[in-house]
């Protein structure tokens, strides 16, 4: 149990020490008065504690605390929002090679995927064809693509055989980064038409056929330019389409040929084959020396290593020739595409993909009207106020 202090003891000690006597002057003046020893030692115990103080703050000073708080509060989350990653944004631009079709026919999809940002993500793609009468989805497919600057997604849906003829909606869904992006294209299935079924007649009289005079055969007509921009490669033009024969005694045609070997020739003779660092210093050179470029690609002889290579200098020296050096006919394409999708639709007849073709096509159609429609809306006379 606590020991109680004598209040009338304790003040007397208070007293006197606040006089300056000392502690020993006051024992003794109380031992001499009676008082019990251990009375007077705890007393003076007590009475000797230094008083406890109290921290007091001031509203100002909580004020100004708040206020420090606050500011570190918010500095904190301005350097997240400024070092975290900025959500990626992509565009979608689908196209379609036609916009009628029949029950049973396959719809041809090129989605171009753009961004503001080059960093690659991947993107999830969903294909939905929807009949927007009824809500419900007729078919759908789905795919992924990883997506940096810019990508291209081709995708093909057969409609069923059951598909009833109508307007109908085709759905594309993109998901990356918890984000979901939506657009719609919409087209026509048309009625197929009623099958005739041929009747018995009698057997017709028998005509003699005339042979036909044989026309003359159409000229023709080559291309304004056959260079691939590939210095390994002899251009020419026949029957109206452009060759391009490997040369040959050339260090840069991907055949190590007698007198070659990796000291003079390394690009065909096995010389330096990564095709990461092969791929940097065609880039490097690609807006300046595009043709020494070329020559790099073609040293990376299997078509796996070669054909992003090409890709990858067409894209940086925006020189489409250079896409033709693409041996693979899809990565082909897709090579060109990108400069359809630049507004360069000189490509168009370039393309293997027939669906490719016609979507080039369009685009190119489609670009024409836009700039009739402009240079119409600019010339329009302005009306006298």
């Amino acid at each position: 149990m606590k020991k109680m202090v004598d209040s009338s003891l304790n003040n007397y000690i208070i007293a006197q020490l606040q006089r300056g006597y000392a502690p020993e002057a006051i024992r003794t003046a109380l031992l001499q008065a009676g008082y019990n020893p251990q009375d007077i030692e705890f007393a003076l115990r007590v009475s000797s504690r230094p008083p406890e103080r109290k921290v007091q703050i001031s509203g100002r000073t909580m004020i100004f605390l708040l206020a420090g708080i606050l500011a570190i509060v918010l500095l904190v989350f301005a350097g997240i929002l400024v070092f975290m990653p900025s959500a990626k944004q992509i565009q979608i631009a689908p196209v379609l090679d036609k916009t009628q079709y029949l029950p049973g026919e396959t719809i041809e999809i090129t989605t171009q995927l753009s961004s503001a940002q080059s960093r690659k993500v991947p993107v999830s793609l969903d294909y939905l064809v929807i009949d927007p009468v009824a809500q419900r989805t007729v078919t759908s497919r789905s795919g992924q693509i990883d997506v940096g600057s810019s990508a291209v997604d081709i995708q093909s849906i057969t409609l069923p055989e059951s598909t009833a003829p109508g307007e109908y909606d085709l759905r594309i869904k993109a998901m990356f980064e918890s984000i979901s992006r939506v657009t719609s294209v919409r087209f026509t299935i048309l009625q197929p038409a009623p099958v005739v079924v041929p009747t018995e007649q009698a057997p017709a009289e028998k005509i003699t056929e005339l042979t036909p005079i044989e026309a003359a055969p159409e000229e023709l007509q080559c291309p304004d330019n056959c260079d691939d921009l590939n210095p390994a490669t002899e251009d020419s033009c026949v029957r109206g389409s452009c060759v391009h024969t490997i040369r040959k005694d050339f260090c840069g045609n991907g055949i190590c040929e007698e007198g070659e070997d990796r000291a003079n020739c390394a690009e065909d003779c096995g010389g330096t084959q990564n095709k990461e660092e092969v791929t940097q210093q065609a880039l490097k050179i690609a807006k300046t020396d595009p043709e020494k470029a070329a020559t790099l690609c073609t040293g990376l002889v299997i078509p796996e290593a070669a054909d992003p290579c090409f890709n990858a200098i067409a894209n940086e020296s925006k020189k489409s020739a250079l896409c033709g050096s693409i041996q693979d006919s899809r990565a082909r394409d897709n090579c060109l595409m990108e400069f359809a999708f630049a507004n360069d639709y000189t490509v168009c007849d370039k393309l293997s993909n027939r669906y490719l073709l016609t979507s080039c096509q369009s685009l190119a159609r489609f670009s024409t009207i836009q700039q009739e429609q402009e240079e119409s809306n600019n010339t329009q006379p302005v009306e006298a106020v």
